[in-house]
């Protein structure tokens, strides 16, 4: 995506949780408020304010960001978003594993597998989605993730990889500043009532669902994410 009038900066956490979810759970995410303040004024001239644009824990820092820091921040583009302190408490939902992705989280925590076939897991699981046909997702996507999955597994990652020092989930409504709620069709079933919670409580109107991909479509259909950010930023 290029525009005369944008300047695009990106941060990358490759941390991605491997474990199995019990039904009623807790998210805590690092303190990425601080990465997106070093992103906003370290890298390059000052930005003033910018619009954030989130997929899964990225969205999580996003809506840190946006609570902690709203002056800084003039809009969210939120796509299969977690939120710091996320849980199912005090919901109408519960977090239950659907069929088709319990076993590929099984795989995922199983130490005896060798590395690539737990990483296949995650690619099914997160790529392509776990309902989906396995290798639905190809080519340099594929490749991609599975590098920064090999790299997640070298440095030996914990699934608990810091705190975000902030319950974002019982604070979403506190937010008032433009935020487009979005995620894929084909996503972990089991997350999809936390992605319509979170547009209920934060109450900007409906959410966006996106056809035919999964929880990371800036994988494997970029040009839909920047047309999503084009529309919020109404170029």
């Amino acid at each position: 995506m290029s525009h005369r009038h944008v300047r695009i900066r990106s941060a990358s956490r490759e941390i991605q949780s491997r474990r199995t979810r019990p039904a009623s759970f807790r998210r805590d995410f690092p303190r990425g408020h601080r990465l997106w303040r070093d992103v906003l004024t370290v890298r390059g001239p000052r930005i003033d304010q910018a619009l954030l644009v989130g997929n899964s824990m990225g969205g999580a820092l996003a809506l840190d960001a946006a609570l902690l820091h709203p002056s800084r921040v003039s809009g969210l583009v939120l796509i299969g978003a977690g939120v710091s302190g996320m849980t199912d408490l005090n919901t109408p939902f519960d977090w239950r594993l659907d069929p088709a992705s319990a076993p590929l989280l099984q795989r995922v925590d199983d130490a005896t597998l060798e590395v690539e076939d737990r990483i296949a897991a995650l690619a099914h699981l997160w790529l392509d989605g776990p309902a989906a046909v396995e290798g639905r997702v190809g080519g340099s996507p594929r490749d991609l993730f599975n590098a920064m999955n090999r790299r997640i597994f070298d440095i030996g990652a914990p699934d608990d990889a810091g705190e975000a020092g902030v319950d974002t989930w019982t604070r979403l409504g506190d937010i008032s500043i433009p935020a487009l709620v979005t995620w894929g069709d084909l996503d972990i079933p089991a997350d999809l009532p936390f992605y319509e919670e979170t547009a209920r409580r934060l109450g900007q109107g409906p959410a966006r669902i996106l056809p035919n991909v999964a929880h990371l479509p800036g994988l494997e259909q970029p040009e839909l994410v920047a047309d999503l950010v084009r529309e919020a930023l109404h170029i």
